[in-house]
């Protein structure tokens, strides 16, 4: 036999990073640091957001600045009447989603349910 034998299993398995002295060889001590330096990573990450959290750096704060008037959007869309406006081709116009019927109510409450004057300026929702 030679000095690198396989150690066998008591099943029957071969083991082949395990020679016949029952030490580890550098491919497990490899394989075990790896695992620890992973562990280690992972362990350090969810540190640093439990920290964030804790701290309040990942969010929670009020989205609008700081003075900003109450019930006033932040980036209000203005649209200015043009000749053959309607307020459902306004709504439809505006980029609103799905079912553009409760847009064309907050456009007709814009206007006081007035006539729409071209060049009139329409606040949309």
């Amino acid at each position: 036999m030679v000095a690198a034998q396989v150690a066998r299993r008591p099943y029957g398995g071969a083991r082949s990073d395990v020679p016949e002295c029952g030490v580890p060889t550098s491919v497990v001590y490899r394989r075990r640091r790896g695992v620890a330096l992973a562990g280690t990573a992972l362990l350090l990450i969810g540190f640093w957001f439990a920290l964030q959290a804790a701290l309040g750096g990942t969010g929670g704060g009020p989205l609008t600045a700081t003075g900003a008037a109450v019930g006033t959007p932040a980036a209000a869309k203005v649209w200015v009447v043009r000749p053959g406006d309607t307020l459902w081709s306004i709504a439809l116009r505006s980029g609103a989603r799905g079912d553009i019927r409760p847009v064309v109510d907050r456009l007709a409450e814009e206007t006081g349910g007035q006539p729409l004057q071209v060049g009139e300026r329409i606040l949309l929702p």
